[in-house]
């Protein structure tokens, strides 16, 4: 396939360990759009609260836009940045893999109970949207990465 490929999954260790491991395999770039935007925020100016939602959201665009300027690609991305703002409408022309984790393994991601509460309670509806806005959705429910990989590669061939 020579269309990039983005991985949307919640868990930020398992998307990273697949994108590794397709990048090898279809000898592709790996590009992590949160780490883009991770890598944006320490270089920026402190702003205030009020700014701070709106600043967000331009910064996500631009880390998405910069993902996409790049040919060849396996791109991650977060569920929550996927679906802010419709983030989902600029990656319209990748094609998305969404790996849907289930709702047990939630409470083992991540350690800000806030952030989990609000995954929990929106569980439902924020996979809805995701897979209706992706082109395939694998289920992760027990799944070793190897089987989990094998299944991608077979979906894209």
């Amino acid at each position: 396939m020579n269309k990039n490929i983005l991985i949307v999954c919640l868990d930020k260790r398992l998307r990273k360990d697949l994108s590794l491991l397709l990048s090898k395999e279809l000898n592709k770039i790996y590009l992590d759009v949160d780490e883009l935007l991770d890598l944006e925020l320490l270089n920026y100016p402190e702003i205030s609260l009020t700014e701070a939602g709106e600043k967000l959201v331009v910064l996500e665009q631009k880390c998405i836009n910069r993902a996409l300027s790049y040919e060849n690609c396996i791109i991650t991305i977060s569920t929550d940045m996927f679906i802010s703002s419709n983030n989902f409408k600029l990656l319209k022309n990748l094609f998305k893999i969404f790996i849907q984790i289930p709702k047990s393994r939630i409470l083992t991601i991540g350690n800000n109970r806030h952030s989990i509460n609000q995954e929990l309670l929106l569980y439902d509806e924020i996979n809805s949207v995701v897979a209706k806005n992706c082109d395939e959705t694998i289920n992760s429910s027990n799944k070793l990465v190897q089987l989990i990989f094998k299944e991608i590669i077979e979906k894209i061939a």
